[in-house]
Order: structure tokens, then sequence, then C-alpha cells
């Protein structure tokens, strides 16, 4: 889909079919991606013409067909992952003993299926096949098809009614370049239409409840039995997963978290809570592709969405666009979210960053303010500011404005302030002393620079006395604190040794101006992260 007519079309969740009348009288479906024995080993694997190999197509058909059966809201579905340790738990209770790297036989299914408490087990496959169609001059074309089963699971996990259907997969050109894991449209075009077909035919009566029965005659015949199955609490099982995978992402593993998270949204499809939680895991994690395909799926199938989520997404995939290069695309969607609701602080700081980026510092600075006007506790919008500053080279500004902050954002704003100000005043009285030993600095410049630096030095550690974390900041962020002010006091010295010894000439005062200066680099090791 083309990026802008997404961003027009795309932020409005889709409208579903009306629900059957329970969710415990939905069938359910349990899902498997297999090879059924007929695949080649994978180094003998063909490239298809829509340039995937038979393994890689079944794993996103399996997807597609996933997707395109929640669409219709007739059934649950669950989708088989051999690492889930959901299933793992199944196949031990369900006694089923699978050999490392080994694929689920029929039996073996049917009995998973029957632990899960599924009615319908459904296999997805897809081969390469020859087209019958050449000249004497042109070969047979070798064109994918996707093939689906279905067997009906009767009590005690006896196999019932089968059904099967197979159709081309049709190659689509259309001039996109598409990231790595997304469904191509031909994939899902045939996976809609088997669905269609799936739902036509076994699941038929099923179907029959999410239209108005008013325009239907009554059933023929009853609904198929309900297998009864060991109850299993999808919700609760989600919930734990995403409790932890917020305690990873808090720990800074976003990998761990998005593994918890890909298994919380295969148990809640259509929630949308999961899915945004997974979308920010794939941010942090550097896959920003991953995570616009999750936004965007988010907003296609999930359900029930609050206005708060909804905006979380939008605000989401526009960071997202910014880590992929798409200015334009995010400023749209931060402005979109500022007309919708201008007290919407992520946006605007969103929106202030990107102008930041983008070299429109007058129109970031505008932005900024804006949001300490109306919360002039926003730690990151008195960074913002202070970052601003310093790199016009305002920094008595920067200075006045954190002094005039309240005391819970002074501490971030005066660490930004120096970790981006002394490690340049050190460099620069090296390059001065180096310069001046060289003859190539006069004294007099020299000790002039000195003393404008040995102000600015102190002017950090009066800044930074005075900015001390709030009571109820942890150990790790007092002691890295406590290391800049030591740091600080070091370079202030260090500078008042070197205006000593360009006064007296002093030997002694000029090696021990270049000792405080290394004990200052060495403190600046452990104090350079401007923790809040």
């Amino acid at each position: 889909m083309n990026r802008r007519i997404f961003l027009q079309t795309g932020l409005c969740l889709a409208v579903l079919p009306v629900a059957v009348a329970s969710a415990q009288a939905r069938p359910r479906v349990l899902i498997f991606p297999t090879t059924l024995g007929r695949l080649a080993v994978a180094a003998e694997q063909k490239t298809g013409i829509d340039g995937l190999t038979d393994g890689d197509r079944i794993n996103l058909a399996a997807r597609a067909v996933r997707e395109q059966l929640e669409a219709e809201n007739v059934v649950t579905t669950l989708l088989y992952d051999s690492s889930d340790t959901f299933f793992k738990k199944a196949l031990s209770g369900a006694k089923v003993n699978l050999p490392a790297g080994a694929e689920l036989d029929e039996a073996a299914r049917l009995k998973l299926g029957a632990a899960v408490g599924a009615h319908y087990i459904l296999t997805v496959y897809s081969r390469l096949a020859v087209d019958q169609v050449g000249t004497s001059t042109t070969a047979p074309l070798i064109s994918p098809i996707l093939e689906v089963e279905s067997i009906e699971i009767k009590p005690g996990g006896k196999p019932g009614g089968r059904w099967q259907d197979k159709i081309p997969i049709a190659a689509t050109s259309d001039g996109l370049r598409r990231s790595v894991g997304a469904i191509p449209p031909g994939v899902e075009t045939s996976a809609r239409t088997l669905v269609l077909r799936f739902l036509g035919g076994p699941l038929r009566e099923f179907s029959r409840t999410a239209l108005d029965p008013t325009l239907l005659p009554p059933p023929a015949k009853p609904k198929p039995a309900v297998v009864e199955g060991p109850p299993l609490d999808f919700d609760a099982e989600a919930t734990r997963m995403m409790g932890e995978a917020q305690e990873q992402l808090h720990r800074d593993q976003p990998v761990a978290a998005i593994a918890l998270l890909r298994q919380a949204v295969n148990y809640q499809p259509r929630r949308v809570a999961p899915r945004l939680l997974l979308a920010e895991a794939y941010q942090k994690a550097k896959r920003s592709s991953e995570a616009t395909g999750e936004i965007r799926r988010a907003m296609k199938l999930a359900t029930g969405a609050t206005p708060e989520q909804k905006s979380d997404l939008t605000r989401l995939l526009a960071r997202v666009l910014v880590e992929e290069g798409d200015q334009e695309g995010a400023t749209q969607l931060f402005n979109q979210l500022l007309g919708e609701n201008p007290n919407n602080t992520e946006a605007r700081l969103g929106l202030a960053e990107l102008l930041l980026t983008k070299g429109q510092n007058e129109a970031a600075e505008i932005q900024f303010r804006l949001i300490r006007d109306r919360d002039p506790a926003s730690v990151e919008a008195g960074q913002g500011l202070v970052r601003l500053l310093s790199a016009r080279g305002a920094l008595d500004d920067a200075i006045k404005e954190t002094k005039a902050s309240l005391p819970a954002v002074q501490n971030p704003m005066a660490t930004l302030i120096f970790i981006e100000s002394a490690t340049g005043l050190a460099a620069r009285a090296v390059q001065n002393r180096a310069a001046w030993e060289e003859k190539k600095l006069s004294r007099e410049v020299f000790f002039k620079a000195t003393a404008t630096q040995a102000t600015r030095a102190k002017q950090l550690v009066d800044l930074l006395g005075g900015a001390a974390p709030a009571e109820t900041a942890s150990e790790s962020v007092r002691l890295a604190h406590n290391r800049r002010v030591l740091a600080a006091n070091l370079l202030a010295q260090s500078f008042s040794s070197l205006q000593e010894y360009l006064e007296t000439g002093e030997a002694a005062t000029g090696v021990r101006a270049r000792t405080l200066l290394n004990e200052f680099y060495t403190e600046m090791k452990d104090a350079q992260s401007p923790k809040k």
C-alpha cells in the first residue's frame, strides 16, 4: 500500500462484521504451517517467481490465513509455534514426544488440537508447480501454489470431516520495495479466497451467525458438537507475558520482550495492548520495519481501541517514520495528533525533536516552550531546550533556563549541560597548551582563553552543586551525579593551576594542571550518562 494513502486512510480501525452470539460458541481453529513431509532439504528449495522459497512462503501464508480468519470474525485462532512454551506444555500434556527439528504428523496434530480445545486443525502448505504454458522458445513457468487442508476434531481427539482446497498464488509487482517479513499481495489474496471457501464449506453454519438471521432461512442441521477440552485462560496468560515483557523493556532487553509479546499476541490477536507493546519493543530493538508492520496490523485487526491507544499507535508510527527517514510523513502524523488534541505532550515533543533534527531551531524552541508552559515538570522538554541553546552557543541562557526550572527538572538539565560542555572545555585547553608550547599561540592569548575557560568550569561546578537528584532517586543516579560534581571540580582546579603556571612559570603547577586534567577524564568515564 502506498505510504501516503496509508497515512490518510489507515489510522482508523477497520469496521468488522457483527460478532457471533458468544466467544464460547465460536469454533477454535489451530493453524499449522507445515511442509507435510513434501519439501526437499532447504538447500534444494527453489525460488518462485514471487522471490520466495517454499519454506518462507509457507510461513507467510500461515500468517495470512490466520489474519484473514480473524478479519472475518467467525472463529478464534491459534498459530502453532514449536518454540512457544505454551505449545511445548500442551504437547507434553498430550504425551506427544517430538524429536528436535521434527514436524508433527497428523496424529500428533490431532492430539495437540484436542489438548488446546481446538475444533479444527488447519494445515497450510505451499509448493512450486510447473505451469504448462510455453512455446518452442520459452520454458514452462514455475509458479507457486497455496494448499489448505482442514480436519474436524471429534471428542477424544478423533478425526472427523476433511476439507481440502488449493489455489495458485498470483505474482504481483506494484513497484514498491517491501520490508522483510511483509506478506506479499498475491499470498494475501490467495489466503483470503481459501478462507472464504473454508468458511463457506465446513464452517458454513458458523458463518451464518455473523449475518442478520432474518435474511437467512433456518439452518438445515445443528451446529457441530463442541469438543470439550481442558480450560485454558488465554487472557490471563497474555497478561502475564505482557507484565514480564514490560520488565524486560525496563531492563533494556527488547529482544527478550519481543519473544514474550509475540506469544501474547498469539493468545489475543485482536487486542490493541499487546500489539502496541510489541511495536514499541521492535522500535527499541531498532527493527523499524517490523514495528511499522505491527502497528499496521493493530490498526487493521484490533478492536475496542480506546482514543488513547489510537493516539499511541499514531504517535509510535510517527516516531518509526522518523527513524526510517520519512520526515514528511512523521510531520503529518504529529500535526494530525496535535490537531485532534493540542495538549498531546508526546506528539508535541516528537514534533519539536523532528524540527530540531531538520535544523528548524526557532520552530523547535517554540514547541519546547509550549510544552514547558503547560508541563513545567517535563524532563524531555527541558533537556530539548538545553540541547537547542547549547547548539546555538548560548550556554549562559541554558544555565539560566535550568536554574529557573522546577527542582525535579534541574538535575537532568544540568547533567546534559555539563556532559555537552565539560569535555569540550578540556579539549580546548589541551589544544591551546600544545599550541602555546609549540610557540604557535602567544602567552597573552593563551592566558585570556584559560581565564574564560576557568570561569566556565566554575559555572558548571556551581550549576551541579545546586541541582542534586531528588531524594527518591536511585543509588546509581546519585553516584553518577557525585562523580560529575567531582569531575567538574577537577576541571576547575586544573584551569586554576594552569592560570597559576602561566603567571609564575613554576613547572610544578604546570604538571599539576596536567594531572588534574587526566583525573577529570578518568572520572568522566563513569559520569557520561545523562540519567533522569
